[in-house]
């Protein structure tokens, strides 16, 4: 289990990804889900646009930097806006 700090700045990469792709709409990250990954819910006003759930696998399996570049090449944003309000659980292999 890598130290928290480091932790912090990887979900501060997906974070960044998000806001990046959704720019009117807010992100916060929640821990409403099991422990195996983070949640992630991009509202707008009072309504819940989108969520996502990070698999810790994947957060700890790359570096800082290699965080968003994967997420890009996935198209996570896209798969995002194909699912709408539904849960989307992105488990990416390393």
């Amino acid at each position: 289990m890598e130290d928290h700090l480091a932790q912090e700045d990887k979900l501060a990469k997906v974070r960044d990804y998000l806001t990046s792709q959704f720019p009117d709409h807010a992100v916060t990250d929640t821990e409403d889900l099991p422990g195996d990954c983070q949640a992630f819910k991009i509202g707008l006003g009072n309504r819940v646009a989108h969520r996502t759930c990070i698999a810790v696998e994947f957060l700890e399996d790359h570096n800082v930097s290699e965080i968003e570049p994967v997420l890009r090449d996935r198209r996570l944003a896209e798969k995002l806006r194909e699912a709408g309000k539904s849960w989307f659980r992105h488990r990416l292999q390393s």
